[in-house]
């Protein structure tokens, strides 16, 4: 089934903000190092955080038709997932993670 167009719209300018655009004249929000910079301060624990964006990360790999997004989809994914995973992370989004990816792997 085709994915509605919708839902593709703008992913990539969304999502190049992550990993491209300098926040506070700090950093991006996606750091070298798989950590995650957030511009203002709501959140002291982002442990789980590193799930959310994995899924974020994912959906740019199958949302996106820009192979540049995608290929970032791809390297962020991986960095973020190995961060959930090394603090043992695991719940209902990572299963949604595992979900997506299998659903990602099946238009291959």
């Amino acid at each position: 089934m085709e994915i509605p167009e919708v839902n593709r719209f703008n992913y990539d300018l969304v999502y190049k903000n992550f990993y491209a655009h300098t926040w506070n004249d700090t950093s991006p929000i996606y750091q070298s190092d798989g950590n995650i910079f957030w511009p203002i301060e709501i959140e002291k624990d982002w442990r789980f955080e590193f799930i959310t964006y994995g899924i974020i990360d994912l959906g740019a790999q199958l949302l996106n038709r820009d192979s540049a997004v995608s290929e970032k989809g791809s390297f962020w994914e991986e960095k973020h997932t190995q961060r959930a995973r090394d603090m043992n992370l695991t719940s209902f989004i990572a299963a949604s993670a595992y979900l997506y990816r299998w659903i990602m792997f099946q238009e291959k």
